[in-house]
């Protein structure tokens, strides 16, 4: 199976309020869109997603990349191997291409678990009113105001399921203290990132108070091989469109014995159809973090799979999908 790349272009996408990772607010991002063609003629559309700083690669680095790819007859079987050393989100964004080939005129339920129901969790706001359209799994980012932080959290209907992101802002001994006060809250399902480092935060995980749940330091699918090791470590975080291979990380998280979350990184519509995807490979019943198409002003194509009460339902039967995209 092999692919062409015929051309590529930025598209910066907007957002309707910033939002914040790794102590980095955006207000916006840029991404690149790819079009191949296959043997047959075939075209296709994909999306290299970097983040800067959460990810490595910045801006020279993927346009030198994609230069150096084009027309250039790419091989799945070859891409795996990095003959080009690829940055990891043009590396995903090449197979999230071969995944659309892959599935195109074909039933998808050859490949991925269809029918299927994939949770999704909210991003609920400290300063927003809980309310009745809220999902049934929120998360919640704090770290700078913790007694006013608990209070809301307290308040917070015991049905619904918690997740807690401090984005690595807390000291381990600060940690400990908000942690006992934490676990006398049935409902809090983890907490991400408590500490900045990842032997801080498994000598939180040891002490079994909160689950934990590490986003910060599982960038890679390397990474991700590591911290499935590691006891102390309930849940993974995984934002794919940075990691790198999609195979290989389909491959991964289908034998990882640790409970995995997919998350958007706010990607377009073409990156995170591919996510949904990967959910779906998942036996768990854990919503992932795939609720970000309502904070995209612009986004580059209509939604496939809509999120409705918290839940989306994969229907095998609007298969094969053509994104209509000119780039």
């Amino acid at each position: 199976m092999t692919l062409r790349l015929l051309k590529y272009s930025s598209y910066t996408i907007h957002f309707n309020q910033n939002f914040s990772s790794s102590n980095h607010t955006y207000a916006k991002r840029e991404i690149y869109l790819m079009k191949f063609i296959d043997e047959t003629g075939i075209e296709f559309i994909s999306e290299a997603a970097p983040l800067p700083p959460f990810s490595k690669e910045t801006k020279t680095d993927i346009i030198d990349s994609l230069s150096k790819i084009l027309n250039a007859v790419i091989n799945l079987d070859t891409i795996t191997n990095d003959p080009y050393s690829l940055p990891p989100s043009i590396k995903y964004g090449i197979e999230q291409a071969f995944l659309y080939k892959s599935i195109q005129g074909c039933n998808p339920l050859i490949i991925f678990n269809y029918p299927k129901t994939i949770f999704v969790n909210s991003l609920f706001s400290l300063n927003q009113k809980f309310s009745e359209d809220i999902f049934q799994t929120v998360k919640i980012k704090i770290g700078n105001n913790f007694s006013n932080e608990l209070e809301i959290i307290k308040n917070i209907p015991s049905e619904v399921k918690i997740r807690l992101d401090v984005n690595g802002l807390w000291d381990l001994e600060t940690a400990k203290k908000n942690l006992e006060i934490l676990s006398q809250i049935k409902n809090i399902e983890y907490i991400e990132d408590p500490c900045r480092t990842i032997e801080d935060n498994i000598e939180l995980g040891a002490e079994k108070l909160v689950k934990i749940a590490i986003d910060y330091n599982c960038r890679s699918n390397d990474d991700i091989k590591k911290l499935e090791r590691i006891d102390e470590i309930d849940f993974l975080i995984l934002k794919p469109s940075l990691s790198g291979s999609l195979f290989e990380l389909a491959d991964i998280i289908t034998k990882n014995r640790k409970k995995i979350i997919i998350t958007s990184a706010f990607e377009s519509y073409l990156t995170r159809h591919s996510l949904i995807l990967l959910a779906s490979l998942l036996s768990h019943n854990y919503a992932h973090g795939l609720s970000t198409s309502t904070f995209i002003k612009n986004d580059i194509s209509e939604e496939l799979y809509l999120i409705r009460n918290g839940e989306i339902k994969i229907d095998s039967l609007k298969y094969p999908k053509k994104f209509l995209i000119n780039i």
